[in-house]
């Protein structure tokens, strides 16, 4: 052996990264590991080979992540690949299985993937498609944090409960509202979302779009469904104020109004609009702060 070959079996022997580094083991972060930095990493990239590889290996499909989460889980949430979804079902995943926070995996797809044919794929194998997991949110529900609203469009053409309410009884609508694309909206719109639907605290769908949304074309949306523009005035909170507190967007302000919002409702502490935007730090550094003041004097 030559005085280099020693040297560079000496630092594999005593050095456990370089050994790592050298002989790998391919299904090591099959639920074991950082979930962000090891886990996540490994399932976004998992093909059929891989996990039929790490079958054989012996790794086990009910093995759970440091956050109660499966094999079928993972995949479902960061694989974009049906073929791989298909395989753990075939393998024999449990489709209903439940995370630590009581979701499925068509939850967590629905939540993150944005391949609608992963979800297809999950609901095709008999995935329950209205299971509610802890705070009794529907995979529906769970498109709040989905970018792509095709997987919305999915979920509702295979049946999915559209009124369906969550522990605050909130509807799939209540959570799209705040940040959701025109396009979101309408889809659970026309598929009879009710616009006046209320929370546990009385607030309806229009009230988060006035806070939140940036476009005023879902603030219009909701109300040409029958979204009650005034709604929350028995208990001083309209989507007027919400907008007034919240919104950095003068144009959200000014369709509430133009659609019969009472601009001088007072709200739960005897505030108006004028006063409540006092507080709203992020309108008073754009011009429309005083496009509104202006509406004070006319």
């Amino acid at each position: 052996m030559t005085f280099k070959k020693l040297i560079l079996s000496t630092l594999l022997l005593f050095n456990p990264l370089l050994l790592g580094a050298a002989n790998s083991e391919p299904c090591s972060e099959w639920t074991e590991g950082n979930p962000i930095l090891q886990i996540k990493p490994y399932w976004e990239t998992a093909k059929s080979e891989k996990i039929i590889a790490c079958l054989k290996e012996g790794k086990s499909l009910k093995t759970r992540d440091s956050m109660g989460r499966t094999a079928l889980h993972l995949a479902a949430q960061y694989n974009q690949n049906p073929k791989v979804i298909k395989l753990l079902i075939q393998a024999g995943a449990n489709l209903d299985a439940r995370n630590a926070s009581g979701g499925t995996p068509l939850h967590d797809a629905a939540m993150r993937n944005p391949n609608p044919l992963v979800l297809e794929t999950l609901i095709r194998a008999g995935a329950n498609i209205n299971a509610k997991n802890k705070n009794d949110w529907s995979p529906l529900h769970s498109t709040k944090f989905n970018k792509n609203d095709d997987v919305v469009k999915l979920l509702i053409q295979s049946g999915a409960t559209i009124n369906a309410v969550d522990d605050m009884n909130r509807t799939p609508l209540h959570l799209a509202a705040p940040f959701g694309s025109l396009q979101k909206i309408m889809l659970l719109l026309n598929a009879g979302a009710d616009a006046n639907a209320k929370t546990t605290y009385g607030i309806t769908p229009l009230h988060g779009a006035a806070g939140w949304n940036t476009n005023p074309q879902v603030i219009e949306s909701i109300i040409n469904a029958g979204g009650k523009v005034n709604a929350g005035a028995d208990m001083g909170r309209t989507p007027l104020h919400e907008a007034a507190k919240w919104n950095k967007h003068s144009s959200i302000i000014f369709t509430l109004i133009d659609n019969g919002a009472d601009i001088f409702a007072f709200d739960h502490k005897g505030s108006d609009i004028f006063e409540i935007i006092e507080s709203n730090i992020r309108l008073k550094a754009t011009d429309g702060y005083w496009d509104v003041r202006e509406l004070q004097f006319k």
